[in-house]
């Protein structure tokens, strides 16, 4: 495979990242993995500064060429037909997520530990970070990181004994995976406390809320939970001593005074003896939109403790009830039916275009399935065009954006996560969630920054070459294969 021209190799293993991650998955990593591909990046740009440009944080910013090019490749293999190969974002977090994105305390600690020795390195709780879904399967709960395709998560048992840190909690991070169809996998929690030090610090920088990693076809690039933050707790000592202590992300910060200071930039936090630090990591993002996930699979989620009843209510439509809760089936139908309602009531046509409304033609033949809910058909009338699976829905020519035929509500990332930003400072990102007119299909989320847009056009992210499109692609098989079977349940 051959990304560009010209090699560059301080840049090639994070494009093979995303390589491995989507094509090579299935055979153990290898220096041979590298070496059809070539990439070509200019002198001078982000991800190839020229001095005396700071490159410190490299392996963090390259994690955005690696999940650029992940939603490409994705994007492509499911164009073709290759859905075994598709995957959703590894890297979901501002909801929930251990990233430069969620600003806060970080993983790499100094001072010294309760051994008197020094203390300079990283905790790797993040290689425990929650996998993308998949078009036929849900992601794997804390099943690695995207960023390194071999890895091992940190032992608590040897993290103890070189640090001076204490392990209150450590296991999924409820409603964490990024809501979809198919459900990303869940994200670590941890709450850690501070022990046997005085001096120790930790890299340091501003919240801001923005998610990082994207969803696939309508999923959502996290779920929620929670960002990182240093908690002052109240009478800990006391309340230790009874074997009492906080072991869930939502009760952490019950316990005492959030600590979420504004620091000067590259600055160290000083976290005292008995402070708690509440960090999770990075997430899956899910697939398809979640209005299409089976009410009954909702259910296991709820008792598995995936996710809560509030968020299986919120974005899924499913209502529970009793104990141990069991689905109401018509008060979810009712449910669904409202908040696709609500959908088309509360969204517009993007910003310039025309009103849109429901233009279903289910004349013609498929050419090609490009998307989970839109595909390349060629009308009785002979035109080329995009329209939606289910509905018909014709978005407009096959040469423009599918998404101006779609319409667009955009979301306040405050009202829907639900809590505030441990600084207490303004969400810098929104959600905009575009939905099909004639059926309310969620088809695509997107992040935008509206401090850093002039103005926010939809992302034209598949482009076709309407010649290739002509020739038929074979559809993907209703159910799923006996292989995808076998890959899902291991």
């Amino acid at each position: 495979m051959k990304l560009a021209a010209q090699p560059q190799p301080a840049a090639l293993p994070l494009g093979v990242v995303a390589l491995s991650s989507q094509l090579f998955w299935n055979i153990p990593w290898n220096g041979g993995m590298a070496r059809p591909v070539t990439m070509k990046i200019p002198e001078g740009t982000f991800l190839n500064c020229r001095y005396p440009a700071a490159c410190g944080d490299a392996p963090a910013l390259g994690g955005s060429l690696t999940a650029a090019a992940s939603e490409c490749i994705a994007k492509m293999l499911f164009a073709a037909g290759l859905e075994e190969d598709v995957n959703a974002s590894w890297y979901g977090s501002g909801g929930a997520g251990e990233s430069s994105n969620n600003g806060g305390p970080g993983f790499f600690y100094g001072g010294h530990n309760q051994h008197g020795l020094p203390v300079g390195q990283g905790l790797y709780d993040m290689h425990g970070s929650g996998f993308g879904a998949a078009p036929y399967r849900d992601g794997v709960s804390t099943g690695g990181h995207m960023n390194n395709p071999s890895v091992g998560i940190s032992d608590i048992e040897n993290i103890e004994l070189q640090y001076p840190l204490v392990y209150l909690s450590r296991n999924h991070l409820l409603d964490s995976g990024g809501f979809g169809k198919y459900r990303g996998g869940q994200g670590l929690q941890r709450i850690i406390m501070v022990y046997g030090t005085d001096d120790l610090t930790v890299n340091y920088s501003p919240y801001h809320g923005i998610p990082g990693g994207w969803g696939l076809f309508g999923g959502y690039p996290m779920g929620v939970g929670g960002h990182k933050f240093v908690l002052e707790p109240r009478d800990l000592k006391d309340k230790l001593k009874q074997s009492r202590y906080p072991i869930t992300y939502a009760d952490v910060r019950n316990w005492g005074k959030i600590t979420a200071p504004k620091l000067p930039p590259l600055q160290r936090l000083k976290i005292p003896e008995f402070f708690l630090i509440a960090e999770p990591v990075g997430v899956g993002s899910g697939y398809g939109d979640p209005l299409d996930r089976p009410p009954d699979r909702v259910l296991r989620d709820i008792v598995n403790f995936a996710v809560s009843p509030e968020w299986a209510a919120k974005v899924y439509g499913v209502v529970v009830s009793g104990t141990p809760p069991q689905l109401s089936e018509t008060e979810t139908r009712e449910r669904r039916t409202a908040m696709r309602e609500q959908r088309l009531a509360e969204a517009s046509a993007v910003a310039g275009a025309t009103a849109v409304r429901a233009n279903p033609d289910k004349s013609g033949k498929r050419l090609r399935r490009i998307h989970e809910y839109v595909e390349v058909a060629r009308l009785g009338s002979g035109r080329t065009v995009m329209r939606r699976c289910k509905c018909a829905h014709v978005f407009g020519p096959a040469s423009d954006n599918y998404k101006n035929g779609a319409v667009r509500r955009v979301v306040n990332l405050k009202d829907w996560i639900g809590f505030p930003l441990p600084s207490g400072g303004p969400f810098l990102a929104e959600f905009h969630e575009y939905f099909c007119p004639g059926c309310a299909t969620q088809i695509a989320v997107e992040t935008h920054c509206p401090s850093l847009e002039s103005k926010a056009e939809p992302v034209w992210d598949i482009r076709l070459d309407l010649e290739q499109s002509e020739t038929d692609a074979p559809a993907p098989p209703a159910e799923p294969s006996a292989a995808r079977l076998k890959t899902a349940v291991a």
